[in-house]
């Protein structure tokens, strides 16, 4: 219960992804990273900064779902709260720029998978190649 929206996504669904191999993302808030992190260790987190206050007050000005004043407000009020947890993420990055920071993300997902810590069969490589 987020802003007095309900979000939620099937474990069941999101097992079967990564049982295939697949990355999932998803688009949460700091509770939503709080929880997925009680529930699977591994997870990469990434917080994703407005490039100022008054940008992420005008853009939620401007999506059509959110237009209404009050909604704004209760938003922009509890910004700073929302904010205040930066530090509990793996990496921070500033949305100033749509296309650099999505690109910005993808290298951070890159430098993940190859990280000897998430290389699930390096062991086998390694004893391959010594022989």
């Amino acid at each position: 219960d987020v802003f007095n929206n309900k979000y939620g996504t099937l474990i069941s669904s999101t097992n079967i992804l990564l049982k295939k191999g697949y990355d999932v993302l998803f688009d949460i808030d700091w509770q939503g990273t709080q929880q997925l992190s009680q529930n699977n260790n591994s997870i990469l987190s990434i917080f994703i900064l407005p490039p100022s206050k008054k940008e992420i007050e005008k853009r939620l000005r401007e999506r059509e779902r959110e237009s209404s004043e009050e909604i704004v407000l209760e938003r922009m009020s509890k910004f700073e709260d929302e904010l205040s947890h930066w530090k509990e993420y793996d990496y921070v990055v500033t949305n100033d720029n749509f296309d650099s920071c999505i690109l910005e993300i993808k290298n951070i997902i890159n430098v993940e998978r190859i990280k000897r810590a998430n290389q699930k069969n390096i062991l086998t490589k390694i004893r391959d190649l010594k022989d």
